[in-house]
């Protein structure tokens, strides 16, 4: 009785996950690594099927193509035994949802990236990308759809060799968009997320790991990168908006050819926290960064006091639209006369994130820079907020634990209760939450991290339930 039951609670979970209509659990092997074998496998199956690509070297000149209502396991041998060499895009995912593991691609030409993905639940795991061209070509392009879906999803445990991740919101026009409306929902699983990966570079560049844009949302965690760093773009032309939220926490960056900064933020909110930066940056330090400060961008101008997009609260122009600590926004161009409304302030939080010096043996708490200008238009404990030491509660941000937070506080300031929040499952026990100080001396439950590691390796390790027939429902 207790084997049906379990057999019956791990069916229910397939179910729900793959959706009603059609549950498989059929492999279809490819007869090889080649494209047109692995298409023609991906054609004969089914959702919820795996597609098992055998070990090889295969050179690709087309891509392989996961229709949209197929949700399907397309697995390789391991990233060193089924390689793929390529000179186009290799795989659309398209809005499938499905999950890409267990492959290697060596990219010899300049392409827009190796693996288009678009819609929500899908996962991309234990590969490896091997960009050699030397030139900066986007690994993976992750993107929406359409003006009122954004993708949600997971890369982990992969390698990233002169590559880096591209996430957007929408991979259009993004001024007009119904995503500005949404909520910022931090710690949840609205948002891309990117953990337990490794990124490198050996070709001398100063190059990106992972970027953002068009009203993206990206969760980078658990990350180790040498020779590059994080990055985030701004609102900075006539096709381009800055993210919508970030989080970035616990990752360990590391330079050894004098990359340029550890971790720059051009636009958006959010977190960033416990990150640790060592090595030979130009500065290991946390950079906010506004193009607009200084130069035009395209119609929505400078913020300099005469663009109708910015606030135009002061002689500098700010709110800056898009820049730090700026949140839900309305539709921009959807009335005749501007200006538009002002858009919501979110500033953004920073704690724990140490300057480990070269060596890495030192461990300071990492200065925010605003480059370029930009301190015009971001500022500390208005903008965002950092860790300051000998926390009293009236700016910036506490660490300890709970019954050491300061009992009066300051709008805006917030405090990490390092005794709070069971939501890092690998190593149990309390991780730390945030809490935010909503009015004078009101704390409140601000930010709690999303659950690690993410749900949906859970979730797609559910998908071979004991000897499952296809199931038509």
């Amino acid at each position: 009785m207790k084997r049906i039951i379990k057999y019956l609670v791990v069916l229910n979970l397939v179910v729900n996950f793959l959706g009603a209509a059609y549950v498989s659990a059929a492999t279809i092997s490819a007869a090889s690594c080649s494209q047109s074998d692995v298409q023609a496998a991906i054609n004969a199956s089914a959702t919820g099927d795996k597609v098992s690509i055998p070990s090889g070297e295969c050179t690709w000149t087309s891509a392989v193509s996961i229709p949209d209502a197929k949700k399907i396991t397309l697995q390789g041998a391991g990233y060193d035994n089924t390689v793929i060499s390529t000179s186009v895009i290799a795989i659309q995912m398209n809005l499938s949802g499905s999950r890409i593991t267990g492959i290697g691609f060596i990219l010899t030409a300049e392409v827009n990236s190796i693996i288009n993905v678009k819609g929500t639940g899908w996962r991309i795991d234990n590969c490896k990308f091997n960009n050699t061209t030397g030139l900066s070509v986007v690994s993976l392009d992750i993107n929406g759809t359409n003006v009122t879906q954004y993708p949600t999803g997971l890369v982990d445990n992969c390698v990233f060799i002169n590559g880096r991740i591209l996430v957007s919101g929408l991979g259009t026009f993004a001024k007009n968009s119904a995503l500005w409306l949404n909520p910022i929902n931090l710690g949840t699983a609205d948002a891309v997320y990117v953990e337990d990966c490794n990124f490198s570079r050996n070709d001398g560049g100063r190059r990106n790991a992972i970027d953002g844009n068009l009203a993206g949302m990206c969760v980078f965690r658990y990350n180790t990168i040498t020779d590059s760093y994080v990055e985030l773009h701004g609102l900075q032309s006539d096709q381009g908006r800055a993210p919508r939220k970030f989080e970035t926490y616990r990752n360990t960056l590391h330079s050894s050819n004098n990359q340029y900064l550890p971790l720059r933020y051009r636009g958006g909110t959010g977190v960033i926290f416990d990150n640790e930066l060592s090595g030979d940056y130009n500065g290991r330090v946390i950079d906010f960064y506004l193009d607009r400060s200084f130069k035009s961008v395209g119609v929505a101008g400078m913020c300099d006091g005469t663009s109708s997009w910015d606030g135009n609260e002061d002689a500098t122009g700010w709110p800056c639209r898009d820049g730090i600590g700026r949140g839900p926004d309305v539709y921009l161009f959807d009335k005749a006369s501007p200006p538009y409304p002002r858009q919501k302030s979110v500033p953004a939080y920073l704690w724990l994130n140490r300057d480990k010096g070269r060596d890495g043996k030192s461990s300071n708490i990492a200065s925010v820079i605003m480059s370029g200008g930009s301190g015009n238009h971001i500022k500390a404990n208005r903008d965002f907020y950092n860790e300051v030491a000998g926390f009293d509660g009236t700016s910036g941000v506490g660490v300890g634990l709970l019954a050491n937070r300061p009992a009066t506080c300051k709008t805006g300031v917030a405090y990490w209760a390092t005794d709070q929040g069971d939501w890092n499952k690998k190593l149990g026990g309390q991780q730390g939450v945030l809490y935010k100080c909503t009015a004078p001396n009101t704390w409140t439950l601000y930010y709690t991290p999303y659950t690690y590691p993410h749900p949906l390796i859970k979730a797609w390790s559910n998908l071979q339930p004991p000897k499952n027939p296809r199931i038509s429902q």
